[in-house]
């Protein structure tokens, strides 16, 4: 062809599956292959009006003025591969095609668009035609053809996700192994629930500094974005650490001695039951190669900041990330502070497009609705949380109203500590608004919400939130309130319906919730062990794991729950430890079927449980309760552990406690346990 596309170009870049085994296994068949796969290519490239701008080894690079052209061409090109007579078993090629701008320079092209499509072609495999998101989308119904949809899948070093399809149509193959993408390399980092919005130079600064330095914490106040800021920076190193990246989330772990049993059950490692947990962490990551995300952690610092000393002077190949409010204090720790996206706010920063990207579908930003929306983002000093706040008022506010009520609220609340920083005073007036606007029913909801650790669901709220002034039934409608008021948030990612706070709203809710004087802790013990009393007999039945699954959902709320029972009410405590004890023992079960191994953190966080609830209700706590605690701490949790002489002291009281209730079953279990 005689014109260079330009402007707005479709991309087709294609590769042969495993071709430098077919060179090293015959030299002079693949030569004469090779040459029938390049006039193949060549000849359906041409006559679709493509132009190829490299040939790279056994790879080609083509631009089209329309993605229906290239389509075409990938189309032509696979049937006349398969179609073809080959000297060996025949060459696989696998095909993608995306579609953007790029700089042209004499006849190639350069840019990110050719980055994303060459990151898009290593996903696949031989035989295989995918197309990006915005490709598919320019398509079109196309005729003949269907696309099968294969999810959002994160690229190396390509920013956010691509939204991937494979081509189906007669001739071509359909049935793939999986792609690969980063998601298949071994990593918990959760799916976005919004698109991550500007931020991309801090992100490339903190990736180097990850690479360059064994340890980096990025600090900065509640709300202005660290967590998500290093979930971007992990998602970017994936592939980069042949072990993983892995989220260790601190936020609702407040006793120091669960941050190492937290790393563990995060990193799914087994230890033996002789292994104290750190000298287990240090003994198997000394033979990997991961980056470790720890995050929230000020209320641990000490703790986490004990452990990451440890694990980087035994574990060289191991990497830590760190959030926090407050540094680590080591030596050799990178240290870098998250500013607000207040810097430099103005019409087209990454403060006013997270604005727009959160306010409703459609919104009218005509006029001089731009100018409203930067000088409301100056006033929120550019915080995240404060923005996506504040957008959502928009549902039924005027970007005038918002801006009227937002000087208001600040100017009330902006003194208030004048000990604070003017980022923790800017957003806890922005919760504090948003606060404000709800009705006082569900002002109280909100309150009482802020008892859970963790994630919900809505039985759990209804239980936990129904009160005197809230019937059960008014529980969905509240709960939709919060959601749009950005004060709750729908988590989807376990396949079920749940619901979160984001920390900095909790916290804020539970200052309200105590100033109040309600007492919602209550219902979050019974909902707790109700929860946990049906969930007993069936983890001994045919439905286990479901329930295992279900109470791992739930163990950032049974935590809190305990806690506060220790404090408040241990006597009912104890009904709460003694039918989770199941649940502690076999979720730290080793399932590998070497009986001798145990993943001592889920059981050694069920022993300290049961034993400060012991110690707290005391000797004069109801005799059965404190039977049943007893055995459960000896027979399943200390007796795994090792801990055979307190298990066999608290066993014999057990015995004892069940011999004068007269309760044989009880006084039966006890005794098999001591024998």
């Amino acid at each position: 062809m005689t014109n260079i596309p330009s402007g707005t170009i479709s991309f087709l870049f294609t590769d042969v599956e495993g071709s430098t085994k077919k060179w090293q296994a015959d030299r002079a068949r693949m030569a004469s292959d090779l040459e029938t796969h390049d006039g193949i290519m060549r000849a359906a490239i041409a006559h679709n009006g493509g132009y190829v701008f490299s040939t790279a080894g056994d790879s080609f690079s083509a631009a089209f003025s329309s993605p229906a052209s290239a389509l075409e061409t990938v189309l032509e090109a696979q049937r006349g591969l398969s179609e073809a007579s080959w000297s060996t078993d025949g060459l696989k090629v696998r095909m993608a095609i995306h579609v953007g701008d790029a700089d042209e320079r004499d006849g190639d092209y350069f840019g990110p668009t050719l980055n994303r499509a060459a990151r898009l072609l290593s996903t696949g495999h031989g035989g295989q035609v995918l197309v990006s998101g915005v490709a598919r989308g320019l398509l079109g119904d196309a005729t003949a053809v269907t696309f099968l949809d294969m999810g959002v899948h994160r690229l190396k070093d390509i920013e956010g996700g691509e939204h991937i399809f494979q081509v189906v149509a007669t001739g071509l193959g359909e049935h793939f192994p999986p792609l690969r993408s980063l998601d298949a390399q071994p990593n918990n980092l959760p799916s976005s629930l919004s698109s991550f919005v500007g931020r991309h130079d801090e992100v490339s600064l903190v990736s180097k500094l990850v690479a360059d330095n064994r340890l980096v914490t990025v600090v900065g106040p509640g709300g202005v974005g660290k967590t998500r800021l290093a979930v971007e920076v992990g998602a970017g190193k994936l592939g980069d650490f042949s072990d993983g990246v892995w989220l260790v989330e601190l936020g609702a772990v407040s006793d120091p001695d669960l941050v190492i049993l937290e790393i563990l059950g995060q990193l799914l490692l087994s230890t033996p039951m002789s292994t104290e947990p750190l000298d287990a962490l240090l003994s198997q990551l000394g033979r990997r190669s991961v980056l470790l995300i720890l995050d929230n952690c000020e209320q641990v610092v000490a703790r986490v900041a004990s452990i990451t000393r440890r694990v980087l002077e035994s574990a060289v190949g191991v990497h830590i990330l760190a959030t926090s409010r407050v540094p680590l204090n080591l030596a050799g720790e990178s240290v870098w502070t998250l500013p607000p996206m207040a810097a430099g706010v103005s019409i087209g920063s990454d403060a006013v497009r997270l604005f727009i990207e959160r306010s409703p579908s459609g919104f009218d930003f005509g006029g001089k609705g731009i100018e409203a929306v930067t000088r409301i983002c100056r006033r929120l000093d550019g915080l995240p949380l404060a923005i996506e706040l504040a957008s959502a008022r928009l549902r039924s506010l005027s970007l005038d109203d918002l801006e009227r009520r937002l000087d208001d609220r600040l100017k009330l609340l902006a003194g208030s500590d004048v000990t604070a920083l003017p980022h923790h005073r800017t957003l806890a007036a922005t919760v504090e608004w948003s606060y404000g606007l709800l009705d006082e029913q569900t002002r109280e909801l909100y309150r009482r919400l802020s008892v859970f650790g963790g994630s919900f669901n809505l039985e759990a709220a209804e239980s936990v939130g129904s009160s005197q002034r809230i019937d059960t039934g008014d529980v969905i409608a509240l709960l939709d309130q919060l959601v749009s008021h950005s004060l709750l948030f729908v988590d989807r990612s376990h396949g079920a319906t749940r619901y979160r706070m984001l920390e900095t709203i909790r916290s804020h809710a539970r200052m309200r919730l105590e100033e109040s004087g309600d007492d919602a802790h209550s219902a979050m013990l019974e909902w707790a062990v109700t929860l946990a009393r049906a969930a007993s007999p069936e983890l001994q039945g045919r439905n286990q794991q479901a329930w295992i699954d279900r109470l791992v959902l739930e163990v950032d709320n049974l935590r809190e729950t305990l806690a506060w029972s220790i404090t408040h009410d241990p006597e009912r405590g104890l009904a709460l430890v003694s039918p989770l004890a199941s649940f502690w023992w076999m979720h730290g079960a080793d399932h590998s079927g070497t009986s001798a191994f145990r993943s001592t953190s889920f059981l050694a966080e069920g022993a300290n449980w049961s034993k400060r609830m012991l110690e707290s209700a005391g000797p004069g706590a109801h005799p059965k309760a404190r039977a049943r605690a007893l055995m459960a701490l000896g027979g399943l949790l200390q007796l795994r552990l090792g801990e055979f002489r307190d298990a066999l002291t608290g066993l014999q009281e057990s015995t004892r406690l069940f011999e004068r209730l007269g309760e044989r079953r009880g006084e039966g279990w006890s005794t098999f346990y001591m024998g």
